[in-house]
């Protein structure tokens, strides 16, 4: 718990600070971090008593629709950091108080398996899962799972009911879930559907960025799809427009200009037939003479749905500037490539990142470029 804790505070500052403040609308910080570390080693099959034996670990997590997921590193302290995010989601936005704690963390809980039984096969299409969720569904819309298997589940969170503020914490009672859940599929349809919905729409701020300044190019739905592609410590910051070209003209000068005080950035272009793609990197955009920046950078496109392409490790070739052109990946062709005048440029498959053509032809034409970072909340 300690280190799912330390990862959540260093990748979720802003957050992790307000959910430790002492007040009587927050839970308490460290227990109820030791609680979702609970049930986020329960859910994936890896709690303790589990590892009695190992190879029965193994099978029972190799025959769950998720298990690709904990391939990727750092997959569990993002798991984690998910969990006790959506754990203070529902806390605020019932207006819980600490005796409500076991009630709302087994709300949790459900929630949780609900995004599990969509079989995402990475962690960022579980993050993503819940962003879109919360982006176009009110909270009522939620499916969960069945009461027999509800109740189930509550009476292990009642046996544990005593470790967090003494045994005067008041436990959570059958009844009381089953009525809990009753409300997320009748009740609250029935009343306040459209005071619920604003509500979400503006408790959703909290979780997706807030553009500082508005965009040609993104929508929400852009928005919470590459928020949820981002690694998770570029996550929960706000949005600030660096460059674009229907606001500064199509001049790679100024874009390098614009750029050099900004590091982590997202490239999003729109050509002419509409298709919106581009590039994420952590590193800031500078000419240099050979390839730079990390494994953490890929390249994205909405052509058809939303796919985020990543690094394969197969070379290093990742970011490449030079006075009249930028580029993205390498091996075989550019994997996005534009001219020095920024009104068009080439995408093709490249090794670097694995990806087909991002546009809607590997020549392409640009409507509007713009160069977003980020800012903390």
């Amino acid at each position: 718990a300690l280190k799912y804790l330390c990862y959540f505070v260093n990748h979720h500052h802003s957050q992790a600070q307000k959910m430790s403040i002492n007040s009587e609308k927050r839970f308490p910080f460290v227990q109820g971090a030791v609680h979702v570390t609970r049930m986020v080693t329960d859910m994936l099959c890896l709690s303790g008593h589990e590892f009695t034996d190992s190879g029965a670990t193994s099978d029972r997590v190799s025959k769950q629709s998720w298990w690709n997921l904990l391939d990727e590193e750092n997959s569990i302290e993002r798991i984690f950091c998910m969990a006790f995010l959506l754990l203070d989601t529902n806390f605020t936005e019932t207006n819980a108080s600490k005796n409500d704690f076991f009630r709302v963390i087994q709300e949790t809980r459900l929630q949780m398996t609900y995004l599990l039984n969509l079989q995402p096969q990475t962690v960022d299409e579980l993050w993503h899962s819940w962003i879109e969720m919360r982006a176009s569904r009110p909270r009522h819309q939620m499916n969960v799972p069945a009461k027999s298997e509800s109740i189930n589940a509550v009476k292990e969170v009642e046996e544990d009911a005593d470790t967090i503020d003494g045994d005067n914490e008041e436990k959570l009672e059958t009844k009381e879930l089953e009525n809990r859940i009753a409300e997320y599929s009748t009740d609250q349809i029935e009343t306040g559907e459209k005071e619920r919905a604003e509500s979400d729409l503006e408790d959703l701020q909290k979780y997706l960025p807030r553009l500082l300044t508005d965009s040609e190019i993104l929508t929400q739905n852009h928005i919470a799809k590459l928020e949820a592609a981002l690694p998770t410590s570029y996550q929960g910051y706000n949005w600030t427009l660096v460059f674009s070209t229907a606001k500064h003209g199509e001049n790679m000068s100024r874009l390098y200009q614009l750029a050099k005080d900004y590091q982590a950035t997202i490239l999003v272009i729109k050509d002419v037939n509409g298709v919106i793609f581009g590039g994420f990197t952590p590193s800031k955009w500078r000419i240099e003479a050979e390839y730079f920046g990390t494994g953490e950078s890929f390249l994205f496109s909405f052509k058809d749905a939303f796919n985020a392409y990543r690094w394969t490790e197969k070379n290093p070739y990742f970011m490449l500037a030079n006075e009249d052109s930028i580029a993205m990946g390498g091996g075989g062709s550019f994997g996005l490539f534009l001219d020095e005048d920024l009104k068009g440029g080439t995408s093709g498959p490249c090794e670097t990142y694995d990806n087909p053509c991002l546009a809607s032809d590997e020549d392409f034409s640009s409507v509007v470029i713009e160069l977003w970072s980020f800012i903390l909340k």
